[in-house]
């Protein structure tokens, strides 16, 4: 079991006073995503209020993806063409290796 985690600025005003909200998953991948989601479209998806930080959490609530700022995500987040392509061909080559093991 993992958790998606987000710090929100105060403008968003969450029940607790560490204004933290945190979502339960079967695995690692979907808390990521479900982090990146929160940066690129942030709260409720309109993209207006972003977190201040996301990471993720395991089962004994230990950070073990902490992605940091919304800025430091943009300035990873890819930009041009050729950097999607880069991801593509990497994702790509995972994929092979993944297969040829099976």
């Amino acid at each position: 079991m993992f958790k998606s985690v987000a710090k929100w600025p105060q403008s968003v005003n969450l029940a607790n006073s560490e204004n933290i909200s945190d979502d339960s998953h079967a695995t690692l991948t979907s808390a990521r995503i479900i982090c990146d989601k929160l940066r690129k479209n942030g709260f409720g998806g309109d993209g207006k209020i972003f977190p201040i930080e996301t990471w993720v959490e395991d089962e004994n609530g230990n950070k073990i993806d902490p992605y940091g700022s919304l800025l430091e995500y943009e300035e990873r987040r890819p930009k041009t063409q050729a950097d999607l392509d880069k991801l593509a061909a990497a994702q790509a080559k995972r994929e092979r290796k993944n297969k040829n093991r099976k």
